[in-house]
């Protein structure tokens, strides 16, 4: 009793200091002191109070650490390793010097902040997200700080503000060519695995191309895993697949139209034909005419004039009769979707037009604008909520305020976050020791997630309340384990 109510007190008084800051960025420092000086008081708190902790931890508050990661370095307890490209040389002793004070990592989150979120190309000061993921892994599926490695990988930026910047810490030089880019990822990723066999390389943030490409690259010479592509593709399919439920038509009569064509965009739709295969027989062809790709020049067509880019070759249609269209609007018009997906990084894209013309399509339209943080979302609960006559199923990327109905009723914000995914996955995949992460595991998790929901959360969520994501982290671990 004495140890409980010292623990108590403890959080009491941790609870007591966070509320008297101004921040969310002091907030954060005080977290992280937390987190180095007392792991479990620090792990109990943000279980305890996800709703409220998680936000400053992770997204939105790690964008702001990020953006300001090259003026507040001094005050940010370092973790990992910033490996720039004329450290490549002597990376085999900075790995040995790194095990020789940590131990092997099982886990290593690499980014070259690239593409960091909805805040574009940060360098090296996207470092910060290494640490917001790795403190997620930390907590959820129980592995030591010292099991995670984040790295940044810094070959310059292309960013303007990072250059002139006097207080930036990366290299003050532009991205090298996607040649040399791949030289120097094969010669860090061959020394990393070198020195560290069994080690699962987590890639984090990475640019639209490399994203796809060096998933496509390292998949099967790697134990690797592209949380933007996969666990965005898992995340988004496990929400999909529980509004679906609450809709009058069937999983294979949906009309999926996703707007933005990136990354994320590639991985939901190879996570959803992988499930239309899977799970209800469909050929690959079939699976396709059930999706539809927006860009920035409109519907993604086989007959548009410009020179399609690959990873858009998912995306492309030949039924469109030489029609081509631009606008959104017109593009709902003419396919009458009964899903939205909006992966844009487009701020308030799904107009109240949009969101009407869905409305009046549908009796209950799936509507997910994923891109964060909360600027770039496509709309919000309450917008969606509005302009639909309070009938749309809703998720988003950020985390939206609940929304109020006239009747005191509640509609709760579904956040389709990552989080949900990627440690169990990752945990599973190093329980069954497997040498690579197929498709097939990452859409294991995606079913289990969308299995997990109990009788209470199936009446009016998508996924399972965040007071017990720790307990499904675990569950997708032994469910990706058996299944590997």
């Amino acid at each position: 009793m004495l140890i409980s109510n010292q623990l108590q007190l403890k959080k009491e008084r941790i609870s007591n200091q966070l509320n008297k800051k101004n921040s969310n960025l002091d907030k954060y420092l005080l977290l992280i002191w937390l987190k180095k000086n007392d792991f479990d008081l620090f792990s109990k708190l943000v279980l305890d109070s996800p709703k409220k902790l998680l936000p400053l931890i992770y997204t939105p508050t790690i964008g702001e650490v990020c953006l300001n990661y090259s003026s507040l370095a001094p005050f940010f307890p370092q973790e990992g390793l910033i490996i720039s490209l004329n450290d490549l040389s002597d990376l085999d002793k900075t790995l040995a010097d790194y095990q020789k004070k940590n131990g092997a990592p099982l886990i290593a989150i690499l980014t070259d902040g690239s593409r960091v979120l909805g805040l574009g190309d940060l360098g090296v000061n996207g470092f910060p997200i290494c640490w917001g993921k790795a403190q997620l892994l930390s907590i959820f599926v129980e592995l030591e700080p010292r099991q995670i490695l984040p790295i940044v990988f810094d070959c310059g930026t292309d960013n303007p503000k990072n250059l002139e910047d006097p207080f930036y810490l990366g290299l003050r030089q532009e991205r090298p060519s996607e040649k040399f880019f791949y030289q120097f990822m094969d010669n860090l990723l061959n020394s990393l695995t070198k020195k560290f066999p069994q080690i699962l390389i987590h890639f984090e943030d990475f640019q639209t191309k490399y994203a796809l490409g060096m998933l496509e690259r390292y998949q099967n010479k790697y134990l690797c895993f592209n949380d933007d592509v996969q666990g965005t593709g898992a995340v988004v399919l496990a929400g999909l697949i529980n509004a679906m439920k609450k809709t009058k038509f069937l999983p294979t009569q949906q009309r999926i139209l996703l707007v933005g064509a990136g990354s994320a965009s590639v991985g939901v739709a190879k996570m959803l034909l992988t499930y239309f295969q899977l799970e209800h027989g469909l050929n690959l062809e079939k699976a396709k005419k059930l999706i539809w790709g927006v860009d920035s020049k409109g519907l993604i067509t086989k007959d548009q004039e410009d020179k399609l880019a690959e990873h858009k070759k998912i995306f492309a249609r030949d039924d469109n009769n030489g029609q081509q269209y631009q606008k959104l609007n017109k593009i709902i018009d003419y396919i009458k979707p009964t899903v939205l997906i909006g992966l844009s990084g487009k701020r308030r894209i799904f107009t109240p037009k949009i969101l009407q013309s869905m409305a009046k399509y549908n009796q209950k339209p799936i509507i997910f604008a994923l891109s964060n943080p909360e600027t770039n979302a496509e709309c919000s609960l309450a917008e969606a909520m509005q302009y639909t006559n309070n009938q749309v199923i809703f998720a988003s990327g950020t985390d939206f305020p609940d929304y109020s109905l006239s009747s005191n009723e509640i509609r709760q914000n579904n956040q389709a976050n990552n989080m949900y995914i990627f440690p169990g996955l990752e945990l599973g995949v190093l329980l069954a020791k497997a040498k690579t992460i197929t498709n097939f595991l990452v859409y294991t998790a995606a079913k289990k997630l969308a299995e997990s929901l109990n009788e209470v959360e199936k009446k009016t969520l998508l996924y399972p309340d965040l007071i017990r994501i720790k307990e499904i982290s675990k569950q997708i671990a032994q469910q990706v384990s058996r299944s590997n």
